[in-house]
């Protein structure tokens, strides 16, 4: 399966150095590159045969308008019946209004985020209480990335679970949460069900950070 770049050529694009030590990362600088054009992918979904999936992520580039920008994006792939993942990651908070989270995560089919990146738009509580809260907000299903803790998720359809892993000491977690994505994208697009999609992206998650090489450990 080859991968298409679209959209308008970037002169920079979003760079972060993190260093890592054995007690994880320490500080670090980001540079959030240019703005996203969010609606470069529509040209590529109309050319595309039978288009499921839209995966959307959030980078420290995210601005006010990005939210509307979103808005409208996913109401024209719900009208292509495309199925959309999102993960916000920390990015939004501070940047963007509740309300308007809350209208995007209403569109989505799968909203994936650790504890603190959702727990900051619904209110406090354990890891089962914020998936609920959010999957109220209408979200077909929330999946919780908890690290070395494994992930927990529920579903509109009645599917609640947690599914733990076993932790590796003395290790760093770059680029475990692109690769956990990966792997839970790779599962519901293979029509997994979620517990065995929640489950891949957990292995593999795991197995990236214990291989030690950050985004290059699977790449072989």
């Amino acid at each position: 399966m080859g991968v298409e770049l679209v959209g308008p050529d970037a002169a920079a694009t979003p760079v972060s150095i993190l260093p890592a030590t054995e007690g994880g990362l320490s500080g670090g600088v980001i540079y959030p590159g240019e703005p996203i054009a969010w609606s470069a992918s529509l040209p590529a979904l109309e050319s595309a045969t039978n288009p499921r999936w839209f995966f959307v992520s959030g980078y420290g580039g995210v601005r006010p308008t990005d939210a509307a920008e979103l808005l409208s994006l996913f109401v024209k792939l719900h009208e292509r019946q495309v199925q959309i993942v999102f993960d916000p990651g920390p990015w939004f908070a501070g940047r963007v209004g509740r309300q308007e989270m809350l209208d995007l995560f209403s569109k989505v089919h799968c909203l994936c985020g650790t504890d603190s990146e959702l727990g900051h738009w619904f209110a406090e509580g354990d890891s089962e209480a914020i998936a609920r809260s959010a999957l109220e907000s209408g979200a077909g299903m929330v999946v919780l990335k908890q690290g070395p803790a494994g992930a927990t998720f529920v579903s509109t359809s009645g599917e609640s679970d947690h599914v733990s892993t076993t932790p590796v000491t003395k290790a760093t977690a770059i680029a475990a949460g692109d690769t956990f994505n990966a792997g839970l994208l790779h599962g519901l697009s293979t029509c997994m069900p979620l517990r065995e999609a929640v489950s891949h992206a957990v292995s593999i998650a795991t197995e990236l950070v214990r291989v030690g090489r950050g985004s290059f450990a699977l790449s072989r």
